[in-house]
């Protein structure tokens, strides 16, 4: 290790670069796929922290994204009565035009009753939820980015509101979340007892594929989801939405960052290729040639890695504040398989130059 490290410090200038090579490549990487991987989140964030275990549509729905699902209001006194049923809380959903400061953004709309225990807003940065019929709570994110603030009026679905408190996690690249009062969906949709989704909490979350086969078999025209079953076909749909070239470009992201990597290792061990050939003249085998060499591959990825991590950092802070609608989702799975990833493809880009070195006669060294 002394020798490599040694190799390395010998040409600092050179070292310093393999290791920005290493550190863009992977913020390149984590950028890319956190974009996808936040994005797809933020879509689903409504599913999967409003504490529902089973979802109840309309029948043939199986998603909420450009999905529209109308049932009596009288399915939810069936599904109260089943055994394992907690509570029954009950939304109308649907999407529309927020007009803020004469500008419009695209939205979701979900008429959620105060009272009740799921359907509204999860978490709140300001106000209330406990809000009337001429009151809407939009996402903090966007009312900074369009200069609003509690008190202030905007219309949803054409209608003049005024915001009366501000949710966390319901502003994205595609779409925000915009809550009101359930009755007063009820009056701008025209659609009195009736409603899109029943979500159903249990007295035992494990009961929840039991509970939602039953409601699915007793219950007329009605589909029913778990939770994670729901959000994966959500997902599914926005990949259909576009979302999917946001997936590809975190792939094809994924793959130049490797190369780079290699191409990075493989042109600092070429560079370096008099050294072992010096070092393989004056005795070492070719066992400690492979040794220096991965050791030297191995510290660069790294020091790299550690470097386009903080950068990784600071760029997601940077996106976040500027950008509120982006979010930078850096998963532990993305992390390991890009170090892991990264290390082999130096062995790997390492390997084939060093193989040729200690190959070399010594005499042919000693005449260079």
């Amino acid at each position: 290790m002394a020798i490599s490290i040694k190799n390395l410090l010998k040409e600092p200038g050179r070292f310093l670069i393999s290791i920005g090579g290493v550190a863009f490549a992977l913020l390149l990487i984590l950028v890319l796929g956190g974009v996808f991987a936040g994005t797809e989140r933020q879509a689903t964030a409504f599913m999967n922290d409003s504490g529902v275990d089973v979802w109840v549509m309309q029948k043939g729905v199986s998603n909420m994204h450009m999905a529209t699902s109308m049932m009596p209001e009288s399915r939810r006194k069936e599904i109260s009565r089943m055994d394992h049923v907690e509570t029954v809380s009950q939304i109308l959903y649907t999407s529309g035009a927020l007009k803020i400061n004469d500008k419009k953004t695209f939205s979701f709309i979900v008429g959620f009753d105060p009272s009740e225990e799921t359907g509204g807003p999860w978490k709140m940065a300001e106000g209330k939820t406990d809000i009337d019929s001429d009151e809407v709570i939009i996402d903090e994110a966007l009312a900074k980015k369009r200069g609003v603030e509690i008190g202030d009026e905007i219309s949803v679905l054409g209608k003049k509101l005024t915001i009366a408190g501000l949710s966390v996690d319901t502003f994205s690249l595609a779409n925000t979340i915009a809550f009101i009062k359930l009755s007063k969906l009820e009056k701008i949709m025209r659609a009195r007892k009736k409603k899109s989704y029943f979500l159903v909490k249990l007295d035992d979350p494990k009961n929840r594929h039991a509970v939602a086969k039953k409601i699915k078999n007793e219950v007329t025209n009605v589909n029913t989801l778990t939770t994670a079953a729901f959000v994966a076909s959500d997902k599914q749909m926005i990949k259909q939405m576009g979302v999917g070239i946001i997936n590809a470009m975190s792939t094809i992201g994924f793959i130049i960052g490797i190369m780079v990597v290699g191409l990075t290792i493989f042109t600092a061990t070429l560079d370096k290729s008099r050294d072992y050939g010096v070092l393989k003249a004056i005795g070492a085998s070719r066992y400690q040639l492979y040794r220096i060499v991965f050791e030297q591959s191995v510290i660069c990825v790294v020091l790299g890695f550690f470097a386009g991590w903080l950068l990784a950092l600071g760029t997601k802070a940077a996106v976040e504040y500027y950008m509120p609608e982006i979010e930078l989702l850096f998963s532990s799975a993305d992390i390991v398989r890009a170090g892991a990833a990264m290390i082999l493809i130096a062995i790997l880009a390492s390997y084939i130059p060093i193989r040729r070195i200690a190959g070399i006669d010594p005499m042919i060294v000693f005449k260079s």
